[in-house]
């Protein structure tokens, strides 16, 4: 990906802590112009913004996002941050990020990013209701996925049964009706995914 490489081994400023590090690559002034994160948050290894742009000679500022895809290289002292410095005029592939965000964000021309912000708002609506689905599972439903789920050590299942809810919710991949393994399914697999709920006796 086209991006802007930053070496972070010897940087004591990261502390381990990309969100932050990331901040500070953007926070401060430059040529009469201050910029400032009013909020960030990473998810699945893309950094999302909101920065204050403001012209400090005549005072003008706007709130625009930052999205920033990121990838590490090497370890330890030889670590590499790569990122992808784009914001959301550049139409980003990514869309994840919250709420909060967006309020925060002057309204814009933009038909990229315009388009972004919206299927940001989708993709919320859409864990809501995935949220909602999840949360009223019981033991004995059975959840069927249009589309297999992959695991490293047993191959791709489609069809789960629910054995154990509560905060953690447990479950055994099932072949033809058969239970296998036991496993835990991850809260962005119902967000992506696409499936049905049978409902158990």
């Amino acid at each position: 990906m086209g991006s802007t490489g930053h070496y972070i081994g010897s940087d004591w400023s990261w502390n381990g802590n990309t969100r932050e590090y990331l901040d500070k690559q953007i926070n401060g002034v430059y040529n009469g112009i201050s910029w400032e994160v009013l909020h960030s948050e990473t998810k699945g290894s893309v950094y999302y913004a909101a920065v204050k742009r403001t012209n400090l000679g005549s005072g003008d500022s706007y709130v625009f996002a930052m999205v920033q895809p990121y990838k590490f290289y090497g370890k330890g002292w030889n670590r590499e941050l790569i990122v992808k410095d784009q914001d959301e005029s550049m139409g980003p592939y990514a869309c994840e990020a919250s709420a909060k965000l967006l309020n925060l964000l002057s309204p814009t021309d933009s038909e990229y990013a315009n388009r972004w912000r919206e299927d940001c708002r989708k993709n919320i609506e859409k864990r809501k209701e995935s949220k909602a689905k999840s949360e009223k599972l019981e033991v004995g439903d059975v959840i069927v996925f249009e589309a297999p789920i992959s695991f490293s050590h047993y191959g791709e299942y489609d069809t789960f049964k629910v054995v154990e809810t509560g905060r953690r919710k447990r479950f055994r991949a099932m072949v033809n009706d058969v239970p296998t393994f036991m496993c835990r399914l991850r809260r962005d697999t119902f967000q992506s995914g696409t499936y049905i709920i049978e409902k158990g006796n």
